[in-house]
Formats: C-alpha cells, sequence, structure tokens
C-alpha cells in the first residue's frame, strides 16, 4: 500500500507512472494551500472503494524536455500542518481525521497526508458552505470531479438510505393531507384499473401502502411523497413555498429579447394529483389547433392540437416527477411562438452520453410508481396490471 511508502519512493513513482488515483503532487507556494488540496481531500474521501489516498505537499512537476517531479519544499510545515488539521475538521460536514508526517528530501522538507476513505454511512463528505451537490467532490483518475445528483443517489443507494421522497416532513401531520386529493386519487385509480386492492383500505392505510405517510410508535408520520401527492394548499405553502408550476407566455422567440415587451404569468399551486391535469389542460387549450374533415360529404370537422396530447401530458409529468424537491426552484412552462420549454430543478440522473440507452434512472421512486398507478403515465411495456 502506498501509505506506508516514504516520500521519496512515492516521488519516484510519480516519476514512473505520474499522477493517479490514489496519488497528488502539489507545489506549496505560500503559506495558503488553496482550495484545490481541499477538493483533493474530499474527493479521496469520498471516492467508493479506493480506500483513500496520498497528497504530496511541497513537490513541483518541473517541465522541460522530459518532465520530472522534484521536492521543492514547504516554507513553514508546522504552520501548514496546523492549518490543514483545522481546515479539515470544520470547512467539511463532517470533521476529517487526516494524517501528516513530514519528511526531509534532501535539504526539502516534503508534508505526506494520507487520506483515508470515509465509511458508506458518513458519506457524501462535502463543503458545508457549499452544500450538496456541488460542495462534494470524486476522484475519477487523477481528477477532482464534482459531484451530479447521480453521485448522490449512488452514495446513498450504498448506505441503505431511503430515498428522497420517502423521507419523512418533520413539520407535518395527518392534518395537512387534503381529503379532496385523496378521494381524486380513489377515483383515478379506479377508473385505471378498478382491481386495485388498495381502494378496499381506509385511507390511512392506502396512503401507508403507497409510501405517503409511516407509522412509527403508532403515529402517523407523513413523507415527502405524501406531502406533495396529498397535501393541502396551505401546507405546501407553509412547508414547500417554491412548490409551483409557473407557464409564461413570452411574445418573443427568446427571453427577455425585448425587456420592455411584458410577458404573462400564471402560477398553479396545489398537490400533484390535483395540479397536474390544470396544467396539461392549460398547455393543450394554448397550442395552436389544426382541423381536419374526416368525410368530403359533410361539413363537420375535428379540431386537434399540433402537438398530441399524449405527448404534452408525458412531458409535464415527467417534469413533475424527476425534478429535485430540495432545490428550491418552480417548474416553468414557458410558452414562445414557436416552441414550449419545460424546465424543471436538477440534474438529469442519466448523463447526457447515454441518453439512448433503456431504462429510467428514478430520483423519486414512490412518485414515479404513483403516476403510473394513477394513469397519468404509461409504462413502457406494460401489458398488466399488479
Amino acid at each position: 500500500m502506498i501509505q506506508s511508502e516514504t516520500a521519496a519512493k512515492l516521488i519516484d513513482r510519480l516519476n514512473e507512472i505520474d499522477e493517479s488515483e490514489d496519488l497528488e503532487a502539489k507545489a506549496i507556494k505560500s503559506d495558503d494551500p488553496g482550495k484545490s488540496l481541499y477538493e483533493t481531500i474530499c474527493a479521496l474521501s469520498n471516492e467508493p472503494g479506493l480506500g483513500g489516498g496520498i497528497v504530496l505537499l511541497g513537490v513541483t512537476k518541473e517541465m522541460g524536455l522530459f518532465p520530472h517531479y522534484v521536492a521543492s519544499g514547504i516554507g513553514n510545515p508546522d504552520k501548514l500542518s496546523s492549518d490543514i488539521v483545522t481546515t479539515c475538521n470544520t470547512a467539511f460536514n463532517i470533521p476529517l481525521r487526516i494524517d501528516i508526517e513530514p519528511e526531509r528530501i534532501g535539504k526539502k522538507v516534503v508534508l505526506k497526508l494520507i487520506v483515508p476513505e470515509v465509511p458508506k454511512a458518513q458519506k457524501p463528505v462535502y463543503f458545508k458552505a457549499t452544500g450538496l451537490p456541488k460542495g462534494a467532490f470524486r476522484r475519477v483518475g487523477p481528477s477532482d470531479v464534482r459531484c451530479t445528483d447521480e453521485d448522490m443517489s449512488a452514495f446513498f443507494a450504498e448506505q441503505g438510505q431511503e430515498t428522497p421522497d420517502i423521507q419523512i416532513v418533520k413539520e407535518a401531520s395527518w392534518h395537512d393531507i387534503d381529503p379532496n386529493a385523496v378521494q381524486a386519487y380513489r377515483k383515478a385509480r379506479r377508473e385505471a384499473y378498478s382491481g386495485a386492492s388498495e381502494l378496499d383500505m381506509p385511507d390511512e392505510d392506502m396512503l401507508h401502502a403507497l409510501g405517503a405517510v409511516k407509522k412509527i410508535d403508532g403515529k402517523i408520520k407523513v413523507t415527502l411523497a405524501g406531502m406533495l401527492l396529498f397535501g393541502t394548499q396551505g401546507a405546501l405553502r407553509r412547508l414547500f413555498p417554491s412548490h409551483r408550476v409557473d407557464y409564461l407566455r413570452v411574445s418573443s422567440h427568446s427571453w427577455a429579447e425585448n425587456p420592455l415587451t411584458p410577458f404573462e404569468a400564471v402560477e398553479i399551486r396545489g398537490p400533484l394529483l390535483l395540479i397536474a391535469s390544470r396544467i396539461m389542460a392549460t398547455v393543450a387549450d394554448d397550442l395552436p389547433k389544426a382541423f381536419r374533415i374526416e368525410n368530403q360529404n359533410e361539413a363537420q370537422r375535428t379540431e386537434a392540437p399540433v402537438i398530441p396530447y399524449r405527448v404534452v401530458r408525458e412531458a409535464i409529468i415527467n417534469c413533475l416527477m424527476h425534478r429535485n424537491y430540495r432545490v428550491n426552484k418552480p417548474v416553468q412552462v414557458i410558452r414562445f411562438p414557436n416552441r414550449i420549454v419545460i424546465k424543471n430543478p436538477g440534474y438529469s440522473l442519466k448523463s447526457e452520453d447515454r441518453f439512448d440507452e433503456s431504462g429510467s434512472a428514478l430520483r423519486n421512486p414512490h412518485i414515479a410508481k404513483f403516476c403510473t398507478k394513477h394513469g397519468m403515465r404509461k409504462r413502457r411495456g406494460a401489458v398488466s396490471e399488479s
């Protein structure tokens, strides 16, 4: 293991294979090592299965015909060591305990930082001032890479943690559940599949089966999914003030093309179950219509939006289902003269280079399951009900 090797041996390794996933060198020109050092410490702490790594401070890569690493030294190793320990104890969401070993190479002092991988239950490590996901880093080859929501899901899955939509909202109670939303679900579910087993259950048991509530020590606790799907208007405004959809009608072909040109805005609030149909109807009613005459012998004509309603439905439900509800921003549906743009907070859990691969990555699996059961969204390849 490289943790047991001397700094001199590690410099020899750098000159043989350069920096790697578990070894990095940094030249320190002042008492301030810079944020780059702490990003590397964060990345080495987080990377699953790496076992941590080594950072050598006071080692410079000299460029030339044959670039090579040399010990350039640290001016005040004691102060720098103390500063690093203090920052590692205070800058991150958890204190990081790293070992710092000074080593003299010739007349130069080099600091060897041994960074352990933190336990799964403590990941991800991140900068408190930045938060998640941007404040967390992973180690990819010799680089420190800022984490995405996909990385967050991987960390939480390793911990065996619940997905965000099934976590309890501490400030919510059973009184924050809207009975109208519950009845609307029963009606829609019965229309979609009259034999659904949960329809025979009392409201509490049905919502428990859906992941909307939990029963803990005989008490009902409302989850994030429960609030978003069935919460009252007042509770949603109190607990999730940014949970809304803004429908914007813009007369120009680009945003703020003419700052003096006003735009119309419609704000839609409420539980997902009740607002989804309102959003879809608002968008569909605003689309240009095409018409056709089915029978040339009749004067009757049929009108239909230029974008099929099923396409509008799929786009709207997807944006509500997959958005990141930890981010305090509304969903925006922007109606330009020549297109519709839908913006929902959060990153895609599938990177762009995997968009052509089959299968979904679900940020909110309980909300997604609800949308499918409710009939709001068609399941890919579904042929039967369960």
